[in-house]
């Protein structure tokens, strides 16, 4: 997977296991290292911490994601967001 944080870039394994409904993990996480303001840091660090975490994603309400733990709690809720929309 590659993706952006909102202040680094982030690389990593994506795995899917057939055997599994609705199996996802993120593995191998790397960043890049820039400097991020200490707000920033924190949320992009509770992000990678909660994208380890991940272990199955299920299509939620409005176009939702919902990726949920080894034990079924919720880590992250995703909403694609339309750029349009935002004059971007």
């Amino acid at each position: 997977m590659h993706g952006n944080t909102g202040c680094n870039i982030v690389n990593g394994s994506l795995i899917i296991d057939p055997e599994k409904s609705n199996s996802i993990q993120f593995n191998n996480l790397a960043t890049t290292k820039m400097r991020c303001p200490d707000e920033q840091a924190k949320t992009e660090t509770a992000f990678l911490v909660a994208l380890e975490r991940v272990e199955t994603a299920q299509r939620g309400k409005s176009g939702t994601v919902i990726m949920r733990d080894k034990d079924g709690e919720n880590v992250l809720v995703l909403k694609k967001i339309d750029n349009r929309q935002q004059g971007n």
